[in-house]
């Protein structure tokens, strides 16, 4: 009975207090899964009402996070749409690889492709995605870009 009693406290504190289960299991000094299992396996058992009135907050807690720009506990991006942009146009004139951009700007090929698929520019991503069907060609007939370091090394330097 004690530890449905404590799973009740902990219920309540987060719906008076509006907080995540994180907060709640630095309060309670429990692990995130403990408070998780709490809520999720038992305090539905203890009282259904309670748990609704917990869920219900939750999602309210969730809402405010997203209302806030939805980069709760995310990294910034590192790269803006100025340089995206740049890289893109980068990309469709040379015919650069994902790889070579990254070589070039100095950020990951994952970090680029992700920032430059989230421009809204309707006639960018054909054109990016004519030059990756190029690229392809290439590769296929035996033709590596990669090796050619004096078009990277030349970029690299237009860019200081």
């Amino acid at each position: 009975m004690k530890n449905e009693d404590f799973i009740q406290e902990v219920a309540r504190w987060m719906i008076e207090n509006q907080t995540t289960v994180k907060q709640a299991a630095d309060y309670f000094q429990k692990s995130e899964s403990t408070i998780q299992k709490y809520i999720n396996k038992k305090l539905v058992l203890i009282s259904a009402d309670l748990y609704h009135l917990l869920k219900k907050t939750q999602n309210i807690v969730l809402a405010r996070a997203l209302q806030a720009g939805g980069r709760v506990g995310k990294r910034q991006l590192a790269i803006t749409d100025f340089e995206a942009l740049e890289m893109a146009s980068y990309r469709i004139d040379t015919g650069a690889t994902y790889e070579e951009l990254s070589d070039v700007f100095g950020y990951s090929s994952s970090s680029i492709y992700d920032t430059i698929r989230r421009l809204q520019y309707e006639d960018l991503l054909p054109l990016l995605e004519k030059t990756t069907q190029d690229n392809l060609r290439m590769r296929s007939s035996g033709f590596d870009k990669l090796k050619d370091t004096e078009v990277i090394e030349e970029a690299k330097s237009r860019k200081r």
